[in-house]
């Protein structure tokens, strides 16, 4: 046995009371297996504690492994000392991807040895959590060391993170998901996160901020940074202190209602919002409102221009909800003809054709009739109104004649299976008969030899 094979036994041996699932995985690590890409580690799978050994040579085995992608070593328990073993021959690993290191107990020192590797790999995402060494300084050093580097997806959860401004200092140009849950980043944190929003550049598709101490001021901070911000989909605020207040700033954000125009250039990225764990309450109006929002987002996920089309159709071509609308927002009701105002009149037609197709000769309807003088409404009645009822008619007859041609088949099918299914079960009755007359006629012909005997 070579020097080698007696230290990986020292280190990994059974005596080391390693579990045979940890053992062989790192066996198959040690020899670039090309069935493993993955390496975990936890107290929960079997796994005791490390020697100082058994940490460098880890370090080792991952740095000379080419398929290894992922390595979470949560719950290890590991120092700042190991920290160093494991990251000091880890530093020339090209395959790794993900990197999860939560639930340990190494604070800054331990870190600082990552940042080699950080400086030299590929890393996609790193995760941390529930560290109470982990603070304000560890995430300063880290996104130093990540600055212009490819990382796509950093989590920090309950780390005892207070301010994030190094967010702001250091370029992450690949940065689409940031968790910072349970970390109290509060009112200063949401105005970098809003900086970070607002970057023409920016790449962040998840934010998840579940109690980070934000309040309505802080609701607001986030909801206009989201005003031109076309990259965001998710956005978590569970379990902060954001009321009435913070929550009406998103809905401004999702459905102005204080123009035409300004609603067809509403938020069209965002698909979801949270702000609890459970539904909308029955009285939540404001927060009913932007759920149908976020629903309207998603429907139209493929076109902005579609969203913003269908919002104003729906909440600005619709009395009832522009005033249920305008009443949330604070924003005072104008009358029709200055909310039209800056419309030009050969658009009237079109106009009126939209609000009876969807929503029928409703008050605003007829209210919007008189305000162009001398308009033809027979010319209204017969191109605009006419020709789209007589499209969606046509449309609907397509359809219904689809349908109907798929039900008809699909009846067809089943009525040919039930033909066939009858023809077998009468094949199989008549092959009973035949078989039963013969057994009769053998009878027979036996009883009458036995008589003539």
């Amino acid at each position: 046995m070579n020097e080698d094979d007696e230290q990986h036994q020292a280190a990994f041996g059974e005596h080391t009371g390693l579990s045979d699932q940890c053992r062989f995985m790192i066996n198959d690590i040690k020899s670039n297996s090309i069935n493993v890409d993955k390496l975990l580690l936890n107290r929960l799978i079997g796994s005791v504690e490390l020697s100082d050994l058994a940490w460098k040579l880890l370090g080792r085995y991952i740095a000379n492994n080419t398929h290894l992608k992922t390595i979470s070593l949560r719950l290890c328990n590991i120092s700042n000392e190991q920290m160093a073993l494991l990251f000091s021959e880890l530093v020339e690993s090209r395959s790794l991807h993900h990197v999860d290191l939560g639930m340990n107990e190494f604070g800054i020192d331990g870190l600082r040895n990552m940042i080699p590797l950080l400086h030299n790999s590929q890393l996609k995402e790193l995760y941390f959590s529930s560290n109470n060494n982990f603070d304000t300084e560890c995430i300063e050093v880290l996104l130093s060391a990540l600055h212009e580097r490819p990382v796509e997806k950093l989590h920090f959860l309950k780390c005892n993170i207070t301010v994030i401004s190094a967010l702001e200092t250091y370029y992450l140009p690949n940065l689409q998901r940031l968790t910072l849950n349970d970390n109290k980043i509060g009112r200063d944190g949401c105005r970098i996160l809003s900086s970070v929003l607002q970057k023409e550049d920016t790449s962040l598709k998840y934010l998840y901020l579940d109690n980070t101490g934000i309040d309505n001021d802080g609701a607001e901070i986030l909801a206009t940074s989201l005003k031109h911000n076309t990259t965001l989909h998710s956005l978590e605020l569970i379990d902060n202190d954001i009321e009435e207040r913070g929550k009406g700033a998103f809905l401004k954000i999702l459905l102005d209602a204080s123009s035409i125009e300004n609603m067809y250039n509403s938020n069209h990225t965002l698909t979801s919002l949270l702000f609890a764990f459970y539904s909308v309450r029955p009285r939540d109006e404001t927060g009913r409102q932007i759920e149908l929002a976020i629903h309207m987002n998603k429907l139209h996920q493929s076109s902005r221009a579609a969203a913003g089309r269908a919002k104003v159709i729906n909440y600005q071509l619709n009395s009832q909800r522009r005033k249920e609308l305008c009443h949330l927002q604070g924003v005072e009701y104008t009358s029709i003809g200055n909310l039209f105002a800056d419309i030009e009149s050969f658009l009237f037609p079109n106009i009126l054709a939209l609000i009876g197709i969807e929503h029928g000769r409703s008050e605003f309807y007829t209210a919007l009739i008189p305000m162009v003088p001398g308009l033809d409404m027979s010319y209204i009645d017969r191109r605009a109104l006419i020709d789209n009822a007589i499209a969606k008619n046509s449309k609907d007859i397509a359809d219904l004649e689809a349908e109907y041609a798929r039900r008809k088949l699909a009846l067809t099918k089943k009525r040919d299976e039930l033909h066939k299914r009858r023809a077998c079960i009468e094949s199989e009755a008549d092959i009973q008969r035949k078989d039963e007359g013969e057994q009769k006629l053998t009878s027979f012909v036996g009883k009458k030899r036995r008589i003539r005997i």
